[in-house]
């Protein structure tokens, strides 16, 4: 818990250096392109053109984005889906093996997931917690899941107070199914700079105080970008 509490504390730190109500109250009725700096937009232009591999398109999906033009290919439902199976519940344990909270986290790669700092600091926390997939409803209302699978910081453990992020390996087989990792997507990490601006929306895909995997598809946008922290409004719980 003193994780957690330090750092909200660093967060009103960081807040406290401008108006953070004043900036959400300029910044929540304007576009990307009222909002972005040329910076973002030329590096926004130049991942679309790369990831999409046609410029034509690139180019017309950016002009999109910047003036808020919110209709999406059907497809990105599916893509969703895909990009939700590598979410997971973070079932956060005691060294005594007792349950003390929960987090989410994601894979980044085959056998490798990421959560906060404040999720899972170190390396024993990370020993005796679990990751939970596929935890949700399915196309009928139906509770699925969790498939829980061990953490192993032997293998690989990295952390970073700053940026809070945790690196952790996973086990490849669930301890409650017959179920192996790789059957879930992961979401690579990408070098490139460009893959949002100020001002876009985004969508939020999370497991609020340890429940059902959820998302937040409205409201949900991205105030300020430095060059660590991304600022974003949304619906969350803890």
């Amino acid at each position: 818990m003193s994780v957690i509490i330090e750092q909200i504390a660093r967060a009103e730190q960081k807040a406290s250096d401008f108006d953070l109500d004043a900036d959400i109250l300029y910044r929540c009725d304007k576009t990307p392109a009222q909002l972005s700096t040329v910076k973002q937009q030329v590096e926004r232009k130049q991942f679309l053109r790369e990831s999409m591999g046609d410029a034509g398109k690139a180019d017309a999906f950016f002009e999109r984005i910047l003036l808020v033009n919110e209709l999406q290919d059907v497809n990105y439902l599916a893509r969703g889906l895909v990009a939700a199976r590598s979410v997971a519940r973070i079932a956060i344990h005691g060294l005594d093996g007792s349950q003390i909270g929960w987090g989410t986290g994601f894979l980044i790669g085959p056998g490798v997931s990421l959560t906060n700092h404040h999720v899972l600091p170190d390396a024993p926390s990370c020993k005796s917690s679990k990751a939970h997939f596929n935890y949700e409803l399915n196309e009928a209302g139906e509770q699925t899941g969790p498939q829980i699978f061990k953490s192993h910081p032997h293998r690989l453990f990295q952390t970073s107070v700053d940026l809070d992020f945790t690196v952790v390996a996973v086990d490849e087989k669930a301890s409650n199914a017959e179920v192996h990792l790789s059957s879930y997507a992961y979401l690579p990490l990408i070098e490139a700079t460009g893959k949002v601006s100020d001002g876009e929306w985004l969508t939020i895909i999370q497991h609020p105080n340890g429940g059902l995997k959820q998302l937040c598809v409205r409201e949900n946008k991205l105030i300020k970008r430095t060059e660590n922290e991304l600022l974003y409004s949304t619906d969350i719980l803890g």
